[in-house]
């Protein structure tokens, strides 16, 4: 890949956790075949993310990242969450 070429120029050198690969041709088609099943893993994970995002949402249920939009708190009731407004955050803005 264009990124670990960019490393390897600059001496930097690649060391994986879990796997070791040969210096040679057979290392390089191993490694290179593990980046493709990776890659391919990743945007398995990443549309079933946005497919179950997507049904929550469609079912009216709340979906987000990490925090509620400003002004709003969220109320979790027995796996049904909800936005309210939180008139503390209006009254200090």
């Amino acid at each position: 890949s264009y990124l670990k070429d960019w490393f390897r120029r600059y001496g930097v050198a690649i060391d994986y956790a879990t796997q070791d690969f040969a210096d040679d041709a057979a290392g390089n088609a191993q490694e290179a075949m593990h980046e493709v099943f990776d890659e391919w893993q990743a945007e398995e994970i990443r549309e079933k993310s946005i497919r179950g995002r997507r049904r929550k949402a469609m079912s009216g249920e709340v979906v987000l990242s990490i925090n509620p939009p400003y002004g709003y708190r969220l109320v979790n009731e027995k796996k049904a969450a909800r936005l309210e407004i939180d008139e503390g955050a209006r009254r200090a803005s």
